[in-house]
């Protein structure tokens, strides 16, 4: 999966508190900005299953993605997250041969659209509004069966 962006750990752990939530190779950390991150998010086209697992790599992704763009280093490591951004998308993706994305809390997602969109939502959000909780977002409402 390629990524092109930084995450935010605070909006994560909001996220995460939020959605019940669920990273890039990038390791570098810095303070918050309200940077837009760039994710890729590539369309589904693959049979079912991949594009499910697909769809669930990309909310990993981005996820970790906004968590350390917008959290400083010590931030990440009070939400519980790992000190690298590869590593965060490692365990954020971890079940998605099953489609269980990590922002879900071993839940399945609800459909490689709500993943995508989802996916898209996260990587849109500047960091200001990653560390706020999302109260109607498809993160929240439609990502993770329940």
């Amino acid at each position: 999966m390629r990524s092109r962006y930084r995450t935010d750990l605070h909006a994560a752990a909001t996220v995460a508190t939020a959605f019940l939530i669920a990273c890039s190779s990038s390791t570098q950390h810095g303070p918050p900005s309200d940077a837009t991150s760039v994710v890729d998010i590539v369309p589904l086209d693959a049979s079912p299953d991949a594009n499910g697992a697909l769809a669930c790599d990309q909310v990993g992704t981005s996820l970790c993605a906004r968590i350390y763009a917008c959290y400083a280093a010590a931030e990440i490591a009070q939400l519980n997250y790992p000190v690298t951004e590869t590593e965060c998308v490692m365990n954020q993706n971890a079940l998605c041969d099953q489609n269980k994305p990590g922002f879900c809390k071993g839940n399945p997602q609800t459909s490689p659209e709500h993943a995508t969109a989802c996916a898209a939502e996260l990587a849109g959000m500047t960091c200001e509004a990653f560390r706020k909780p999302l109260g109607s977002g498809v993160c929240k409402t439609q990502l993770c069966q329940h």
